[in-house]
C-alpha cells in the first residue's frame, strides 16, 4: 500500500488559513499586471472540482526570517526581473521507469482520465491539477503543445515542461517558485508513487521520501532587493532546498562581487531501484567520448596524466592554462562516430544574456500602431522577423508575444526517432532598456567540436541548424546582440568502460568549446565534475 507523503510547508504560508496566496498582496503592484494585461487566446481553467488528494501535513520548523513576508516590496514599472528561477526534478533516471505509471493511485482524483494519447508517469496528471500548482507560483498557462513524451506549458512568466519522468519549471519576475515544491512533491506521490521507497515499505519513517535527483538554478539577480520570500537570498534558498533533500550540495559560480550563477544539485538518490541504468549515449554523445588523438596524449590538455577529478564536486578553472596554450593548438575534429542510438545522453545548455541591443529589442515590443497581433500569432511573427524559427526548423515552436512587450517561445523537436523524444529548447526575453535579458535553453544535443559535412542535418531551404556548441551560441548572440553573455553546459558522463584518457578529453572539448567568441572577451571558463555531469561555465562581455 502507497502511503500519501508528508512534506513540509512554511509556517508563514500555513499561518492565517494556510494560504500561500496571501503573497498576493505582496505582488499586487508588480509591473507584470501591467505588462501581461489583455492577453487573449490562452488557456487558463477555471476547473475548481478537482478532488484534493489526502495528504498528512508537517512543520518540521515554525519561524524563520526568510519566511516573513511583511517587507516584501513589489516590483517597480520598468524594473522586470527576467533572470529565472529553475527547478528540475528528476523521479527517475529514465522516462522508460515509470511506462507502467498509467492510472491515478488508488483512483483518488475522482477524475476521469483520458487513455488515448498513451500517457503514463507524470503526464497522467491532469492540466487543471498542475494550474493549482502554478497558482503557488503565482503564474498562469497561457498556451501549450504536446508531444509523445512532453507537454510544455507558455507561462504568464516563462516556462513548464512536463515529461513521464520529470519535469522542469522556469519562472521569472517575483514568482514564489520554491514555494509550490511541497505541492510537486506531493502531487508525484499521490498521484504516480514516484516518492515511495519499495526497497524498505516497512521503514518509510526511518527514510525521507526522495526524488531521483534535484537542480535548482538561477543567474544573479538584476533586483534581489524585490524578491519576496524565500527567494531574497541564495542562503536561504539553499536552507529550504536541504530541509527538504538529502545529499545537496549548492554552489556559486563565477565572481561573487559580479556576474555570476547559483546551483543546487542533489546527489542521485541511490534508495531508488532504477538508479543504477547506465547510459550508453547517442551518436553525439560517442562523439564527444571518441578516444584521444595526439592532442590529448598524456593528460589533459597535453600535460602530465593527473589523478583521475572527484565525482563530487571537483572543478577546473581556465586559469590553468598558460599564456602559450593557444587555444588554436587544441582545435580537435570529429573522426569518427559510434552509430548507437540512445535518449540516456542528457545535454542541456544556457545561455543567459543582459544588456541587449536595444535596437534588436524592437522586434520584442508589440506595435499596436502597426496593427501588429499579440499572443500567439503575434509570437509567430517574431519567430520569422528575428530568425528565431530558423534556429531548429525541424521544431513546432509555440511562441507568445506580449503587450506592450516581452516574449516567451517553447519548441518542441518533431520526434522521428528515440534520440528526439523529448528535445525542447525555450526562449525568453525581457526587452526593456533598464532590464534587458534574455535566455535560451536547451537539451538538443549539440557537438562540443566540429562535425563533417557528411553529419550535418540539412532541412528544407538553406537552414540548417547548429552543429556545435559554438555554432548555437553565436547565432543566438548575432539575434540578441548582448553586452554580457553567461554560457551553461550539463552534459551527462558515460558510465561503464570509459578511460581516464577519454573523459579527459571529452572534458577538454567541454572547455574548448567555450573558447573566444568573435565580439566578446571571455572573463571566466570554469569545469566542474559532479556525480553524474559535467559541468562547464563560462561568461563573456562584448568588446
Amino acid at each position: 500500500m502507497v502511503v500519501p507523503i508528508t512534506v513540509p510547508i512554511p509556517s508563514a504560508a500555513a499561518a492565517a488559513a494556510a494560504n500561500i496566496h496571501d503573497l498576493k498582496a505582496a505582488l499586487a503592484a508588480s509591473a507584470l499586471t501591467a505588462r501581461h494585461n489583455n492577453i487573449d487566446g490562452s488557456e487558463m481553467s477555471d476547473n475548481d472540482d478537482i478532488i484534493p488528494s489526502s495528504v498528512a501535513v508537517h512543520i518540521p520548523w515554525s519561524s524563520d526570517s526568510f519566511l516573513d513576508t511583511s517587507d516584501d516590496q513589489p516590483m517597480e514599472p520598468g524594473s522586470f526581473e527576467g533572470p529565472e528561477k529553475l527547478l528540475e526534478i528528476h523521479f527517475s533516471p529514465r522516462m522508460q521507469d515509470v511506462q507502467h505509471i498509467r492510472a491515478p493511485l488508488n483512483n483518488a482524483s475522482g477524475m476521469d482520465m483520458d487513455e488515448e494519447e498513451g500517457r503514463y508517469g507524470l503526464r497522467i496528471i491532469p492540466k487543471a491539477v498542475w494550474e493549482k500548482m502554478l497558482d503557488i507560483v503565482q503564474c498562469k498557462v497561457l498556451h501549450s503543445i504536446h508531444h509523445p513524451t512532453v507537454d510544455a506549458y507558455v507561462l504568464s512568466e516563462s516556462s513548464f515542461f512536463v515529461f513521464p519522468h520529470k519535469l522542469i519549471l522556469k519562472t521569472c519576475g517575483t514568482t514564489t517558485l520554491l514555494m509550490a515544491l511541497p505541492k510537486i512533491l506531493e502531487l508525484a506521490q499521490n498521484w504516480c508513487g514516484l516518492l515511495h521507497d519499495p526497497s524498505s515499505p516497512n521503514n518509510e519513517k526511518d527514510q525521507q521520501q526522495q526524488p531521483y535527483r534535484v537542480f535548482y538554478s538561477r543567474k544573479k539577480f538584476l533586483f534581489p532587493e524585490k524578491q519576496v520570500h524565500v527567494h531574497r537570498e541564495w542562503k536561504d534558498e539553499v536552507e529550504f532546498l536541504d530541509r527538504h533533500f538529502q545529499n545537496g550540495s549548492a554552489y556559486t559560480i563565477g565572481k561573487v562581487n559580479g556576474d555570476h550563477w547559483c546551483l543546487y544539485v542533489t546527489a542521485p538518490f541511490h534508495g531508488y531501484p532504477c538508479n543504477n541504468k547506465e547510459a550508453k549515449g547517442d551518436d553525439t554523445a560517442m562523439e564527444n567520448f571518441q578516444e584521444e588523438d595526439d592532442t590529448t596524449q598524456g593528460g589533459l590538455f597535453g600535460l602530465p596524466p593527473t589523478r583521475p577529478l572527484s565525482r563530487a564536486s571537483s572543478s577546473r578553472s581556465s586559469s590553468a592554462f598558460t599564456t602559450a596554450e593557444s587555444e588554436s593548438e587544441y582545435t580537435t575534429t570529429t573522426t569518427t562516430t559510434q552509430e548507437e542510438e540512445d535518449e540516456d545522453y542528457d545535454q542541456t545548455i544556457e545561455i543567459l544574456m543582459t544588456d541587449l541591443n536595444p535596437k534588436a529589442m524592437r522586434k520584442f515590443y508589440h506595435h499596436a500602431d502597426k496593427n501588429q497581433p499579440a499572443g500567439s500569432e503575434g509570437g509567430q511573427v517574431v519567430d520569422k522577423e528575428t530568425g528565431l524559427a530558423s534556429l531548429f526548423p525541424e521544431a513546432e515552436i509555440d511562441s507568445f508575444l506580449f503587450t506592450p512587450c516581452g516574449y516567451s517561445a517553447n519548441a518542441l523537436l518533431k520526434q522521428s526517432d528515440a534520440t528526439d523524444a523529448g528535445k525542447y529548447f525555450t526562449i525568453h526575453v525581457t526587452p526593456e532598456p533598464v532590464c534587458s535579458y534574455a535566455s535560451f535553453e536547451t537539451n538538443i544535443p549539440v557537438r562540443l567540436s566540429s562535425a563533417s559535412s557528411k553529419t550535418r542535418r540539412a532541412t528544407k531551404g538553406t537552414a540548417t541548424t547548429p552543429e556545435t556548441v559554438q555554432e548555437l551560441i553565436r547565432r543566438v548572440a548575432d539575434i540578441f546582440q548582448p553586452g554580457n553573455l553567461t554560457v551553461t553546459i550539463f552534459a551527462s558522463q558515460k558510465s561503464g568502460n570509459v578511460t581516464e584518457k577519454q573523459i579527459e578529453r571529452r572534458q577538454f572539448k567541454m572547455l574548448h568549446s567555450l573558447r573566444s567568441l568573435s565580439g566578446f572577451r571571455r572573463t571566466d571558463r570554469i569545469l566542474y565534475e559532479l556525480e553524474g555531469y559535467d559541468l562547464i561555465y563560462g561568461h563573456y562581455f562584448a568588446v
